[in-house]
């Protein structure tokens, strides 16, 4: 089946541009410091309030681009759906890759 745009087969959903972002984001963080951002990293690095982060955190794990342990800080975990995402990062920070059902 083709996507919405005929481009062929899709591997997964895709994030939006402020989500890839964000995503970038974490990624960028974890190679450097070793270790997921905490959501104050996040609201200080787009100057956003601590509700909009959240938000977008949960919409990241709605979505399935990332996981997080409940109650477990800087636990978040990028899960690669499209091998697109952050590639030139991927490796180097680890990502989960994603079992298609």
């Amino acid at each position: 089946p083709a996507d919405s745009t005929g481009n062929g087969l899709r591997d997964g959903p895709e994030p939006t541009r402020r989500q890839r972002e964000y995503l970038e984001f974490i990624a960028r963080y974890m190679l450097r410091f070793g270790i997921s951002p905490a959501e104050s990293d996040i609201e200080r690095h787009f100057l956003v309030s601590a509700p909009s982060v959240n938000q977008m955190v949960q919409t990241l794990e709605r979505r399935g681009f990332i996981t997080r342990k409940r109650g477990i800080p800087r636990s978040i975990t990028i899960v690669d759906h499209t091998h697109r995402l952050v590639s030139p990062l991927r490796r180097q920070v680890g990502l989960t890759t994603a079992v298609s059902t």
